[in-house]
C-alpha cells in the first residue's frame, strides 16, 4: 500500500494502552494524511484508569509522519454508547467518508485498501450505508470470486462510511414507535422480526449501555444495505473479562482468524445475499447475543411482572382495608 493514505480514520480509544499501540502501529503503516482519535475519559472509583487513559494518548507523540491530528479527550467518562456515537459524530461534522476503528480491532493492512476502494466506488450510491471488515462464515461457505458481498448485517469492529449515511444516526432512537407502527421493521427483518425488535426495545427502555444498533436501525429504517468482504480483515484482540461486552473468550466470534484480500474484485450486484445472511444468523447470533439478550429481556420483564403484581395487591388491600372501615362506620 501506498504512503500517505488518503481517507481520514477515527481512532477510538479509552483505557487499554498494549491494544491501543497495537492498533495505531497497523494505522502507523499506511500514514494516513488525516488522523482523528477520540479518547474517552476516566471512570469515577477506578483510579488506574487515570495512568491508562494518559498512556493511551501518549501515542500521538509517536506520530511521526506528515500527518495532520484533531484530538477530542474527554475529562470524565462518558461510557461504551455516549463516547463513541459522539465521537463519530464529531468525525464527520469534518470529513465526507472516513474509516473508525476501536482499540481493541487489529486491521490487516487491506482493509485499509478495501474500505477506500467502497467508499470511493459507492460514495454516491445511497442505498450502500456501511463497509464492514468483518467476515465470519469461512468455516460455512465455499470461497467466491467475489471480494465482497452485500448483507443486512452490520458489524462495526473496524468499519467505514459517509457523512450523508451517519446523518440518520439517532443515539436514542427517539422516532422507535413510528417506525414500529409502520411496521418498517418487521417488513425489513421478515422472519427475524422478534429478535431485533427486542434488542431495540431494550435500548429504547435504557437497558443497553451501545451505540452499534442504533446504527443498524439507522440502516434499516432507510432501507440500506452494508457491504461485507469474503475474507476477514480484521479481529476484535479484546475478548477478556476486563471487557464491558466482549467478556467471553470462548466465544465462536474469537475464534475467527486475520486474513489478508490480495485483490478487490467487484460485486455487480447489489442485491443482499440472504444464504449468507441466515447462515449468520444460524451459526452466530443464535449464540452469544440471542442468550444475552433473552436473559436480560426476562429479567426485566420478570421485574415489570412483580411490579405490577406489588401494586396490584397493594391497590386490594388499599380497597379492602377501606371497605372494611366504610363497614365499621356504617355498624
Amino acid at each position: 500500500m501506498k504512503d500517505n493514505f488518503s481517507i481520514p480514520i477515527l481512532l477510538m480509544m479509552f483505557n487499554r494502552p498494549e491494544d491501543t499501540l497495537k492498533v495505531f502501529l497497523k494505522i502507523r503503516e499506511i500514514k494516513p494524511k488525516l488522523l482523528f482519535i477520540s479518547s474517552d475519559g476516566p471512570r469515577k472509583n477506578y483510579p488506574s484508569d487515570i495512568e491508562a487513559c494518559e498512556k493511551c494518548l501518549k501515542i500521538i507523540d509517536m506520530i511521526d509522519w506528515d500527518c495532520e491530528v484533531k484530538t477530542l479527550v474527554r475529562k470524565v467518562n462518558l461510557g461504551c454508547g455516549v463516547a463513541p456515537a459522539q465521537a463519530i459524530t464529531w468525525f464527520f461534522n469534518h470529513v465526507k467518508m472516513g474509516i473508525i476503528i476501536e482499540d481493541d480491532v487489529i486491521p490487516d493492512i487491506s482493509f485499509f485498501g478495501f474500505c477506500e476502494r467502497m467508499l470511493l466506488k459507492y460514495e454516491d450510491n445511497e442505498k450502500v450505508m456501511h463497509i464492514s471488515g468483518c467476515y465470519f462464515l469461512n468455516s460455512f461457505t465455499k470461497p467466491s470470486k467475489q471480494s465482497y458481498y452485500f448483507t443486512k448485517h452490520v458489524h462495526v469492529w473496524g468499519w467505514a462510511t459517509w457523512s450523508r449515511a451517519w446523518e440518520h444516526y439517532c443515539y436514542n432512537l427517539s422516532d422507535y414507535k413510528m417506525i414500529e407502527s409502520k411496521k418498517v421493521l418487521r417488513n425489513y427483518y421478515g422472519a427475524h422480526y422478534i429478535f431485533w425488535r427486542d434488542i431495540y426495545l431494550s435500548i429504547k427502555n435504557g437497558r443497553r449501555d451501545i451505540w452499534d444498533y442504533q446504527w443498524m436501525y439507522a440502516i434499516f429504517k432507510n432501507s440500506g444495505i452494508a457491504i461485507n468482504p469474503n475474507k476477514n480483515l480484521t479481529k476484535n484482540i479484546g475478548f477478556n473479562q476486563d471487557a464491558t461486552h466482549t467478556t467471553n473468550e470462548d466465544s465462536i466470534f474469537n475464534k475467527v482468524e486475520l486474513e489478508s484480500l490480495s485483490e478487490i474484485i467487484d460485486q455487480n450486484d447489489e442485491s443482499i445475499d440472504t444464504e449468507k445472511d441466515n447462515l449468520y444468523y444460524k451459526h452466530f447470533l443464535d449464540f452469544d447475543l440471542v442468550s444475552e439478550l433473552r436473559k436480560r429481556n426476562k429479567i426485566w420483564y420478570l421485574k415489570q411482572i412483580l411490579k405490577k403484581l406489588k401494586n396490584g395487591l397493594l391497590l386490594f388491600w388499599k380497597k379492602k382495608k377501606n371497605f372494611h372501615t366504610e363497614n365499621v362506620k356504617n355498624f
